[in-house]
């Protein structure tokens, strides 16, 4: 059973927690995290979520139709 909320932002979530995390281990490198340094983990986060969240998913249930990563060549549209 899928829960219809969690189903539509899930992508969005697991990139936001991912930049918050890479972000947040760069500033701990030096053992101190300051204000403004957590300021530009939240600001990543919100922004991959927000940018993620607003890319819709491929409709297309066919893999390697061209429209979106399940495409059968490196370059549609050009033959090898």
């Amino acid at each position: 059973m899928k829960i219809p909320v969690l189903s539509t932002i899930a992508k969005a979530i697991v990139a936001a927690v991912t930049a918050g995390y890479a972000l947040f281990n760069v500033v701990t490198a030096d053992g101190t995290v300051t204000s403004d340094e957590w300021v530009k983990v939240v600001i990543a986060t919100v922004v991959a979520f927000t940018v993620t969240w607003a890319v819709p998913n491929s409709t297309s249930d066919k893999p390697g139709d061209g429209s979106g990563s399940g495409s059968d060549s490196p370059n549609p549209g050009t033959t090898v």
